[in-house]
């Protein structure tokens, strides 16, 4: 039994490493947000990554809290 613990634990850290990597992009995903509510919206997403996000009205402002980690590209007025 000894002799199959280190395939066994491989498989189980690729197969960890696996699902983790497709929650990680279900994030990253594009998605709408209702900016009706005045509440704050975050988005987190890997390092690297982009998303497109639609809202639900004209936005004004677009506020990054650290233009040194991300930036805000607007591709329209939504």
């Amino acid at each position: 039994m000894r002799m199959f613990r280190g395939p066994l634990a491989a498989a189980a850290l690729a197969c960890s490493m696996m699902l983790l990597s497709i929650d990680l992009a279900a994030h990253a995903a594009d998605r709408k947000i209702d900016v009706s509510n005045p509440s704050v919206h975050r988005v987190f997403l890997p390092m690297s990554q982009s998303v497109t996000i639609q809202v639900n009205a004209t936005l004004g402002d677009i506020v990054v809290g650290d233009e040194k980690i991300a930036d805000a590209q607007p591709m329209t007025d939504r």
